[in-house]
């Protein structure tokens, strides 16, 4: 209310409403080649598990947990959540469809979002909302590679290029949930084992 937000609108809200905005921004966007980085929308029911919380550190953690026991004025109401992620996961979908360039990203910790765990939940969610799984891992390595100019060295399992892999357990490509299950880690070739990796990064998230 502070922020002049018209609650009550939220809750009615669709993305049809606001379409033809929405196309012309698309358009905008697409042909000024501007690139957009998908995230686990805070309007999702995203939930961090007790492995990914472990991961920060004392004081981003109690601002997660200020942030749960105490939602902002400016968060949607949770009735109007649905229509709002899906509102975004479609201007996603028209922005691709549209000749877009979409990429995967994490998000902030304040809300328990850890990198690497938020990315796995970002594409789990664009395959939820209509990519396929294939599309979506493109996102996350091909194509980010090629946006940050490095697509000759890192983004595709190629000779010559970084080995800098993730070994997983099961078809990603059919199943995304897969993507969760790693096995290894490569680093220029050096493999390390997930569970150690983990082990030593609780409770670092936000120190440094």
């Amino acid at each position: 209310k502070d922020l002049g937000i018209d609650m009550a609108a939220l809750e009615t809200f669709r993305y049809e409403d606001p379409r033809p905005a929405a196309d012309r921004l698309i358009a905008k966007l697409v042909a000024r080649r501007v690139v957009l980085v998908a995230t686990p929308s805070t309007t999702e029911p995203y939930e961090p598990s007790p492995d990914e919380l472990a991961m920060l550190s004392p004081d981003q953690l109690q601002r997660y947990q200020q942030f749960v026991r105490e939602r902002p004025p400016w968060f949607p109401p949770l009735s109007a959540m649905p229509a709002w992620n899906d509102a975004h996961r479609r201007f996603e979908r028209d922005f691709v469809a549209a000749g877009g360039r979409l990429l995967i990203g994490a998000d902030a910790s304040d809300f328990g979002v850890v990198p690497g765990y938020a990315n796995h939940a970002a594409m789990i969610a664009l395959v939820r909302a209509g990519f396929t799984p294939l599309q979506v891992i493109r996102f996350a390595t091909a194509d980010a590679a090629a946006f940050l100019g490095a697509g000759d060295s890192i983004g595709t399992i190629t000779p010559g290029r970084v080995a800098d892999l993730l070994i997983v357990k099961g078809a990603p490509d059919q199943r995304i949930e897969d993507i969760r299950n790693i096995a290894y880690v490569f680093k220029e070739g050096r493999a390390y084992d997930p569970a150690n990796l983990r082990e030593s990064a609780k409770g670092q998230l936000g120190l440094h």
